[in-house]
């Protein structure tokens, strides 16, 4: 009789599993206990403006039964239909229906949720892409989940932004699952082919919880398509690869690219919706990005800056040891931060009206 490993759990090493649970309670609990602190009460609600239409498009769900994105925008249902994302505001209708709570509690229950427990999975599965699967990639990733101040507290206090909310949560697994598509991941597990049905299931959802966070995902896709086709470069000198192969694949990023920029240019509002000026330098917004201190976060005295001081030790580190393909990936999103702010701080600039499409072209989105 086959005896089973003691030290496994299931296919995983039981240090591993250890290290994934350490890591994710400790994130939970940390955010848990923080958004809790800022709601206060389970019964209240957000006093802002943005809320007035997103609580009374909970009501108007729950007493139409109708949860389309084609009708929300306008709370008319006899009306014409006009679009807005309405995946943040289905799910807190099921929440209330299904537990009888009141519309505030289950909206303040689904972030909670939202923001402790599926935010952490979520940057956890994509560390795991750049660094492997490793006890102390769960512990330091779970760690540092909520140490950033621009999420998922500042989409919480300004706005509030609930949509983009649910869409930023699910971003991270959406662009670990493209480096299982494409190959670049520092794990073989879910593979390709499991990895390519998981993202044609998750991109609709993240398209109908809010569009913008979409089109974040195809210019983060950037980078991890550059690494694929280094790699099919060095395939194709190394006779692993045929040329026809290589050629199909730089006509294929082109056609993305040129897709990118279709869409981009397409789908973002116009110039005129554009009425929020520039607040910030170029420098400030830079310093902002590496102090991870955004739109004036208090910084001084505390470790907000700690995860880009991780990272970039991590990076250091794996370079020594010659990951550069995962850390390069992992280094391309830590320098995007500080210039997507570039477009949203700096002088009005042309390269400024393109990076911050798609959705209002304001700096908290």
């Amino acid at each position: 009789m086959e005896q089973r490993n003691v030290s496994t759990v299931g296919s995983l090493p039981k240090a591993t599993v250890a290290g994934l649970l350490g890591g994710l309670g400790f994130g939970a609990i940390i955010l848990g206990w923080r958004m809790t602190r800022i709601f206060i009460t389970p019964e209240n609600i957000s006093q802002t403006y943005d809320n007035v239409f997103h609580l009374n498009a909970v009501r108007f769900i729950l007493d139409t039964g109708n949860g389309s994105s084609l009708r929300l925008a306008t709370l008319d249902p006899s009306g014409p239909g006009s679009f807005y994302p309405a995946v943040w505001h289905d799910l807190v209708s099921l929440v209330v229906q299904l537990s009888g709570s009141s519309i505030p509690v289950g909206l303040n229950a689904v972030n909670l949720v939202l923001g402790a427990v599926v935010w952490t999975i979520s940057v956890m599965y994509l560390a795991t892409r750049v660094l492997g699967s490793r006890p102390a990639v769960y512990l330091v990733t779970g760690s540092l989940a909520g140490a950033f101040s621009a999420f998922p507290y500042l989409l919480l206090g300004f706005g509030v932004l609930y949509p983009n909310f649910l869409a930023i949560t699910l971003l991270p697994v959406a662009v670990a699952l493209l480096t299982d598509v494409l190959r670049v991941s520092t794990v073989s597990h879910p593979g390709w082919l499991r990895g390519g049905i998981l993202l044609l299931v998750i991109l609709p959802g993240v398209t109908l919880s809010h569009p913008n966070i979409a089109m974040a995902f195809a210019v983060f896709a950037i980078p991890i398509i550059a690494i694929w086709l280094y790699k099919q470069v060095r395939a194709c000198l190394n006779h692993d690869l045929a040329i026809r192969w290589l050629a199909a694949s730089l006509v294929a990023t082109a056609g993305y690219l040129l897709a990118l920029q279709f869409a981009w240019e397409k789908f973002r509002p116009s110039k005129e919706a554009s009425s929020w000026a520039p607040r910030q330098t170029i420098a400030q917004a830079l310093g902002e990005g590496l102090a991870n201190a955004p739109l004036g976060s208090p910084y001084r005295g505390r470790l907000h800056c700690l995860p880009s001081l991780v990272y970039t030790d991590c990076y250091a580190v794996a370079n020594i040891f010659g990951c550069l393909d995962s850390c390069s990936l992992g280094l391309g999103y830590l320098l995007s931060y500080p210039a997507s702010k570039k477009g949203n701080f700096g002088r009005p600039l042309p390269v400024s009206s393109t990076m911050t499409a798609t959705g209002w072209p304001h700096y908290y989105r």
